[in-house]
């Protein structure tokens, strides 16, 4: 005897990026496990109480929907669950067409997948930029508040070596007792 899968369901509002695929959903109360005359008990008394945006799916198909379902949410959705790739048993070879519907849904599923992760990856992207753009003005805020660097001094090992010599020379002075203030000849060269 086979078991049965139930659920009723509310239909999200669509996504206005999303152009095709499975609606998003919330499952509201789930059945599993079910026999024939419980699935025929449980549709009997859930159906005909379906709000606006509600459906009911028997085994991953929509059996019922509520009046604000629009029908290409159904039709997507229905379409969805036919070529739900990861659920999907992979056909016989022997049927090139059910080969090349499976072939077809495992790419669209891919593509929805890519899709997504691209979505995702480009809003990261654009706050990290935000957020080094925000820095950058923050950084260059703080540099202007310091004060912007002096004009550059080129110093040479000759005027080093003058410095040095200059110093020596005073200090020398200095110990032989002669006054470092005192006016001095400068070294010729």
């Amino acid at each position: 005897m086979e078991r049965h899968t139930y659920k009723v369901c509310r239909v999200l509002p669509r996504d206005p990026e999303q152009k095709m695929g499975r609606p998003r959903r919330e499952v509201l109360m789930p059945w599993e496990d079910l026999s024939d005359d419980e699935v025929k008990m449980i549709r009997a008394v859930q159906e005909p109480r379906l709000k606006a945006d509600e459906i009911a799916e028997l085994d991953k198909k929509i059996v019922a929907r509520g009046s604000g379902v629009a029908e290409e949410d159904v039709a997507d959705a229905e379409e969805a669950d036919a070529d739900d790739a990861d659920d999907a048993k992979a056909p016989s070879s022997d049927d090139p067409v059910a080969v090349t519907k499976h072939a077809t849904r495992m790419l669209w599923d891919a593509y929805r997948k890519h899709a997504a992760a691209s979505a995702e990856l480009r809003e990261q992207t654009n706050e990290l930029n935000k957020r080094a753009i925000e820095q950058a003005r923050q950084l260059d805020e703080a540099l202007g508040k310091r004060g912007r660097p002096g004009p550059t001094i080129n110093i040479t090992a000759g005027d080093i070596s003058n410095l040095v010599r200059a110093g020596t020379k005073a200090f020398q002075e200095f110990v032989a007792g002669g006054s470092p203030h005192e006016p001095h000849e400068p070294e010729s060269k």
